[in-house]
């Protein structure tokens, strides 16, 4: 037997994934998922979610599913503080489920 399933991503009540649980989907929510990262050093890495941190910045607050995503938040951030005449220090960092930034050497360990 086929057992289709669906990867829900950002439906963090449930509501949107129930009606294919509902049917004999297998449902694996965004929360339940994990990203894994081979570091240039061979050095493996797992978390959650992706944020953008700086240290004059600060953490932008969005929990972003993928590194694009992530990346096009700290660009976007940029492009503001270039439009005011400042700059952003903001870096992408993989989060655990704890908030905590996993694997940068200026961050690791800190809370998102």
């Amino acid at each position: 037997m086929l057992i289709k399933t669906v990867l829900s991503l950002c439906d963090y009540s449930g509501v949107w994934s129930q009606p294919y649980a509902d049917t004999g989907y297998n449902v694996i929510e965004g929360e339940e998922m994990e990203i894994v990262e081979t570091k240039y050093d061979g050095t493996v890495i797992v978390g959650t979610h992706y944020r953008c941190v700086g240290s004059v910045r600060g953490w932008c607050g969005v929990k972003h599913r993928t590194n694009k995503a992530a990346i096009r938040c700290c660009e976007r951030d940029g492009s503001a503080c270039r439009k005011q005449g400042g700059y952003s220090d903001r870096v992408v960092c993989l989060c655990d489920d704890d908030g905590r930034v996993k694997g940068h050497p200026e961050y690791d360990g800190n809370r998102c």
